[in-house]
């Protein structure tokens, strides 16, 4: 899988935050039990397309744009499909979120080599073999 495929799940997946949270806030509990079962559903496809995601890019900053990014998604679709209020205040913090999971993505170490930790761990033995000259 290349990096832009595996970002671009990792992108689905937080976008499937927003989905599942306003699926288990329409759910009223389990008073409506088909918004619960469609959130758990949306929820395990989000977790999945994490997992895939994780074949190609670190944990850390994975793990940190999914979080990000599933955070603006529920904001957006709160807002969108549930009539939460939102403020000049909010909206430039979302934008804080954005601007720190697109440096996250622009880093040198947002692919792993070899798919592996020790593929990290050669980068990590490059990197100081280059300071050393």
């Amino acid at each position: 899988m290349s990096p832009v495929t595996a970002w671009s799940l990792l992108v689905a997946a937080a976008a499937l935050e927003g989905a599942w949270a306003v699926a288990l806030k329409r759910a009223e509990g389990f008073g409506q039990p088909g918004w619960a079962l469609l959130g758990y559903g949306l929820a395990a496809l989000s977790l999945y397309f994490l997992t895939l995601a994780l074949r190609v890019l670190p944990a850390g900053p994975a793990y940190a744009a999914w979080v990000g990014l599933g955070v603006v998604a529920v904001g957006l679709c709160g807002a969108v499909f549930l009539g939460e209020d939102w403020s000049l205040w909010r909206l430039a913090c979302m934008a804080v979120i954005v601007v720190g999971v697109a440096g996250l993505h622009l880093t040198p170490s947002a692919v792993m080599h070899a798919g592996s930790s020790a593929g990290a761990a050669a980068q990590l033995d490059q990197a100081v073999e280059d300071r050393e000259d």
